[in-house]
């Protein structure tokens, strides 16, 4: 056992989580994404106008997900590389293909200078205890977006609402 290794281990994750070594792999349209969430309610209450669920569900910046073709369970989510363990929150899951479907682009207009055009990408981001690890990145024109503007991180957070599913409640 890897230094690294003997690392997770002694912080509770388990063994099938460790990287070990293993290299980035493409994920695949067929996988799903889960995330864990602390915010009580319901999928229909945070579509709402006036709900502040989203942006607690997502925030746009290092958006993290464990990938379901390597994780043993959803409950993998509940550890993080650190070795905290969050056996209370929730668990949602939101497929890869309806995040690269058609739908899920957003396009605007931009006055003479033609268009900005909006997507979703899932990157494999192996961490040292998580190999599962992956990452939602919001693209513009086909290139990481610098910065996720602000007047359009409601829009992208409507989208990942509006496809995620609850596996699991929140416990408060």
């Amino acid at each position: 056992m890897s230094v690294n290794e003997d690392r997770c281990t002694a912080l509770g994750i388990p063994t099938h989580l460790h990287t070990g070594g293993r290299e980035v792999t493409e994920v695949k349209n067929e996988e799903d994404l889960y995330r864990r969430f602390r915010i009580e309610g319901n999928k229909e209450e945070w579509l709402k106008d006036d709900s502040k669920a989203s942006s607690s569900l997502f925030k746009l910046e290092n958006d993290s997900y464990n990938r379901s073709s390597l994780c043993e369970s959803p409950e993998d989510v509940l550890y993080d590389d650190e070795g905290n363990h969050f056996p209370d929150n929730g668990i949602l899951s939101l497929s890869v293909e309806d995040l690269r479907h058609e739908d899920s682009k957003f396009t605007i207009e931009v006055n003479d200078s033609g268009e900005r055009v909006f997507t979703f990408v899932v990157e494999h981001d192996p961490k040292e205890c998580n190999y599962a690890h992956a990452e939602v990145i919001v693209y513009e024109n086909g290139a990481p977006a610098p910065k996720n503007p602000t007047s359009l991180k409601k829009a992208f957070r409507k989208i990942l609402t509006t496809h995620l599913t609850v596996i699991k409640n929140f416990k408060a």
